[in-house]
């Protein structure tokens, strides 16, 4: 079993039995506990000026309800971490930033709904449904988060680029 999978069950149960918490609550502890390392990747990737958009998106993707709780987790932590005021602030500033970048970019340019169902991709390309659609449908969502793709149009035009691929690798 792999390990993440492994913490994972350790920590529902613990949550669950332990400290007597419903599913609910339990489920939203293990996202802030798988997510929480997620703001230092990124600041640190920014103050090496590494951070991409694209990473700045699929943060936003997949946290943008527990943002704030990871951010006052990030700061708290930060804040036990590290002596140096400046680099609390530093840090405060970087949440600042991608706050503002969620509000001036990511909600306007990013279309985070799927374009197109399984099916639309199946009929599109003349496919029985497999792991090819789904395939399709992760590369589709991932040029959507990088801002490429903004509507159906587009997202059939890139779906038209698997035609007569060979899946065999996947």
């Amino acid at each position: 079993m792999d390990k993440a999978v492994k913490d994972k069950k350790e920590l529902k149960n613990i949550f669950m039995n332990k400290l007597v918490l419903g599913n609910k609550a339990t489920d939203f502890i293990i996202r802030l506990y798988e997510s929480k390392e997620d703001i230092f990747k990124m600041f640190y990737l920014s103050e090496e000026k590494r951070l991409s958009d694209t990473e700045k998106n699929l943060f936003w993707y997949k946290n943008k309800d527990i943002a704030v709780y990871l951010f006052i987790f990030s700061l708290a932590k930060f804040y036990f971490l590290s002596k140096s005021k400046r680099e609390i602030e530093k840090l405060k500033l970087f949440i600042i930033h991608l706050q503002a970048y969620y509000l001036d970019f990511y909600k306007k340019e990013i279309v985070e709904e799927p374009l197109l169902n399984g099916r639309e991709i199946m009929d599109t390309l003349e496919l029985s449904s497999g792991k090819e659609i789904g395939y399709i449908k992760e590369k589709l969502l991932n040029e959507q988060l990088k801002g490429r793709i903004k509507n159906k149009e587009e997202a059939l035009d890139f779906v038209k680029r698997f035609r007569g691929r060979d899946f065999n690798q996947i």
